[in-house]
C-alpha cells in the first residue's frame, strides 16, 4: 500500500529505501532475477534503469516511496477471466523469448481539497480560499525484450476555483505541472474564461522510446531528469525542480530530452543528458537578444564507487549558465551520508556574480519504525538583507523554479513514524537560520485499501511576516522568508488502476 507523504519528508524516504515509483513494472522483477543469478554462470550484462526521476542510482529525491504494496496500484495479473488474453504473459515466458513482446496499461485517480488560511495584512484577506483538484492520469507501456522500451502518459487535471497570486502562498499539489516543451502536447478548458471557477488541463507528460544493449541505453523523448543526491536541498536538480511546498511528488513534470547512459565496472556509469529548457524567462514572449543556447539544458554526469562511497562529477550547460558540481553518497554504519555542491557561472550577459551552493545530510533508522533526517545548506545566491529579498524573488532564477529559497543558511529535518501498519505520521521543517524562521509540513498518511490511499497534512511558516514600507516601491518588505507562509490544509485520496 502507498504511503504518500510531504515533499520533505518524501526526498527522505525515496533515498532511505532506494526505492523508483515512476518505472516500468517489469523491471523489478528484473533486477531481482538479475540478483538471483549474479554468482553463477556468465558474466550478467547491467541492467540499466528506467528513465524516471533520476539519473544516477543514488538520485531519487523528487519521486514518491513506493512501500509495500506499490505494484498493486498498476497490477499486470488483476484482470478478469475474460481480459487473460489481454495480459502481458507471465515473466518467465518473456525472458524466455516465446513472448517477445509485452504491453501494460495502468494509471491513477488523484483528489485533494485545499484550504489556504491568508494573514490578515494590507496585501491579503484572512478569508479562507478553498480549492480542488482532480489529476486522473493513464499510462501504456510497451516492449520489445529488453531491447526496446517506449512508454506515453497523459495527464487531465481539473482544477475548482483555482489558487490565484495574492491569496497568499498557495501550496502546490504536484499535478497539472508543465514544463517547456518543443513538442507542444498541453491543452486548456476554460483557460481564458476569468469568471469561470472551473479549469481544465491536460499534459502528455511522458513519451519516450528507450534502447538497450549490455552496458548502455538511449532514451529519446518526453521524461523526467533529475540530478544529485540531496533530500530537502537540491543544488544539482535544475531542470523543473520540486519545492518543499510540494504535497504529491511523484511525477516530476517530463521535459524533451535525449538521455545516453553507458555502465562500466562496479556501480560506475556516464550520463549525457540535453533537454530543451525554454525561453530564459517566465513569459513566453522572445526576448530581445536572447542567444539560442540559453533554450537547452546540457549535462554530463560520471560516477565510480570506492568502497562504500558514490562520488559523482557533474558539468552543466544550463541556460548559457556553466555549473560544475560533485556528489558523494555513502555511510557511517547504519547512518547514511549524502552531499551535492555546485557552482553556477551566470551567462556572461547577465548581471551575476558566480555563487555557490552545497548540502550535506545524513539520514538513518534509530528504530525500524523510526526514519529521520537532517541537513544543512548554505547558497551564496541569497541576502541576508530582508530588504533585497522581494528583487529575488522577482528574479527569473527563482521563477521558474531553479532556486526557491532567498537566504543563505538552512537547516531541514525530517522524522517520519509508523503509527500502525495502516498509518504513518511524518514532520519536516526548514529553518531559515539568519532570519530566523521556520517552514513545518506535518502530515498523516492511511492506507485504506491495497491500492488507494488517504493523506491528511498540511503546511505552515513560524516567523514574522509582511510589512508595509512607505516610501519604497512596491511598499512591502517581507520581514522572515517563511513567516509569510500562511497555513495551508489539504486531503489527498489516491487509487491505483
Amino acid at each position: 500500500m502507498r504511503a504518500f507523504i510531504p515533499s520533505l519528508a518524501l526526498l527522505l524516504a525515496g533515498h532511505a529505501w532506494g526505492q523508483e515509483p515512476d518505472t516500468d513494472p517489469d523491471d523489478k522483477q528484473e533486477q531481482a532475477d538479475e540478483a538471483d543469478s549474479s554468482e553463477e554462470g556468465p558474466e550478467q550484462e547491467p541492467e540499466p534503469e528506467e528513465p524516471t526521476e533520476e539519473l544516477t542510482e543514488e538520485v531519487s529525491p523528487k519521486e514518491e516511496d513506493p512501500t509495500p504494496g506499490d505494484e498493486a496500484g498498476r497490477d499486470e495479473d488483476d484482470g478478469t477471466e475474460e481480459r487473460e488474453p489481454l495480459r502481458p504473459p507471465p515473466e518467465d515466458a518473456r525472458r524466455s523469448g516465446k513472448y517477445p513482446f509485452s504491453w501494460s496499461l495502468g494509471g491513477h485517480a488523484k483528489v485533494f481539497a485545499v484550504a489556504n488560511f491568508p494573514d490578515d495584512t494590507f496585501l491579503t484577506e484572512p478569508d479562507p480560499i478553498a480549492s480542488a483538484f482532480v489529476d486522473v492520469r493513464g499510462k501504456l507501456f510497451l516492449k520489445a525484450g529488453r531491447l526496446f522500451t517506449f512508454r506515453a502518459d497523459h495527464a487531465i487535471t481539473t482544477t475548482i476555483n483555482r489558487p490565484v497570486l495574492g491569496s497568499g502562498f498557495p501550496i502546490q499539489t504536484g499535478v497539472g505541472l508543465t514544463a517547456p516543451e518543443a513538442l507542444p502536447l498541453t491543452w486548456w478548458g476554460w483557460r481564458d474564461n476569468e469568471a469561470s471557477d472551473l479549469y481544465v488541463q491536460g499534459r502528455t507528460d511522458r513519451l519516450y522510446a528507450k534502447f538497450s544493449v549490455p552496458g548502455f541505453d538511449a532514451v529519446i523523448g518526453r521524461q523526467p531528469i533529475t540530478f544529485g543526491a540531496g533530500r530537502m536541498f537540491t543544488p544539482l536538480d535544475l531542470v523543473s525542480p520540486f519545492t518543499p511546498a510540494t504535497i504529491d511528488s511523484e511525477y516530476k513534470p517530463g521535459v524533451d530530452a535525449v538521455r545516453l547512459d553507458t555502465y562500466f565496472g562496479s556501480g560506475g556509469k556516464i550520463t549525457a543528458v540535453t533537454s530543451y529548457a525554454g525561453l530564459t524567462y517566465i513569459y513566453d514572449d522572445p526576448v530581445e537578444g536572447e542567444k539560442g543556447i540559453e533554450r537547452f539544458t546540457t549535462a554530463i554526469y560520471a560516477q565510480g564507487t570506492v568502497g562504500v562511497t558514490d562520488i559523482g562529477g557533474f558539468y552543466g550547460l544550463v541556460r548559457g549558465d556553466n555549473v560544475i558540481g560533485a556528489s558523494v553518497v555513502s555511510s557511517i554504519g547504519p547512518v547514511g551520508i549524502f552531499s551535492d555542491a555546485a557552482v553556477t557561472i551566470p551567462y556572461k550577459d547577465l548581471d551575476e556574480k558566480p555563487f555557490f551552493r552545497g548540502t550535506l545530510g545524513m539520514d538513518g533508522k534509530p528504530h525500524e519504525k523510526t526514519t529521520l533526517s537532517g541537513e544543512i545548506y548554505v547558497q551564496t545566491w541569497g541576502t541576508l538583507d530582508v530588504d533585497d529579498r522581494l528583487a529575488l524573488y522577482a528574479s527569473p532564477r527563482f521563477a521558474r523554479g531553479e532556486v526557491w529559497l532567498t537566504g543563505v543558511y538552512y537547516l531541514g529535518f525530517a522524522w517520519m513514524q509508523e503509527i500502525t501498519p495502516l498509518i504513518h505520521f511524518n514532520i519536516a521543517a526548514i529553518s531559515n537560520l539568519t532570519d530566523p524562521s521556520v517552514f513545518f509540513t506535518p502530515g498523516f498518511n492511511f492506507s485504506i485499501a491495497d491500492n488507494a490511499t488517504a493523506f491528511f497534512g498540511g503546511f505552515f511558516g513560524v516567523g514574522k511576516g509582511i510589512a508595509e514600507a512607505p516610501g519604497q516601491l512596491p511598499p512591502v518588505v517581507f520581514e522572515s522568508e517563511f513567516g509569510a507562509y500562511p497555513l495551508s490544509l489539504f486531503l489527498q485520496v489516491n487509487t491505483y488502476f
